[in-house]
């Protein structure tokens, strides 16, 4: 078999590579306010909605709207920066970083039972190839040789 025929050929057998189940339950319709509460649980610095627009790269108006969201639910709160009053810092409230925990602490079980099923060794070496993917199809798409439209 050439290269090309091997490259079409994993092509067709990664499609269910993908833990799509998985992802979609961690990307179901909240993915913007998960991505936050994780984004603002891992801060150690004052956050404010233009530091959540660039992590999540869409626009403040996006983000003003997601932030809205977030706090009729009681998940965060907002005050004025005291070292910029335009500023304005977003903080996770108890709720908001109760939910976090409580969906870390899902996934781990869920990683701690994928270790059962298929051992240490296979997951760690999955996640190191797919990390040395990544890593590679960005540069090839970088490159700006190959595009994908």
């Amino acid at each position: 078999m050439n290269k090309r025929q091997h490259a079409i050929d994993i092509l067709e057998r990664s499609v269910p590579c993908v833990p799509k189940l998985f992802f979609d339950k961690l990307n179901k319709h909240e993915k913007g306010v998960d991505f936050a509460l994780r984004y603002l649980y891992n801060s150690e610095e004052e956050t404010n909605a233009g530091d959540l627009a660039r992590a999540l790269d869409v626009s403040t108006a996006r983000v003003a709207i997601l932030l809205d969201k977030m706090e009729k639910k009681g998940l965060i709160y907002r005050y004025s920066s005291k070292a910029d009053a335009r500023k304005t810092i977003i903080v996770l409230s108890k709720k908001g970083r109760d939910l976090e925990l409580k969906k870390r602490e899902a996934i781990i079980r869920i990683v701690e039972r994928l270790i059962d099923d298929l051992g240490l060794e296979k997951l760690e070496s999955f996640v190191n190839t797919s990390l040395e993917i990544n890593t590679s199809l960005k540069e090839i798409l970088e490159e700006g040789k190959i595009e994908i439209e």
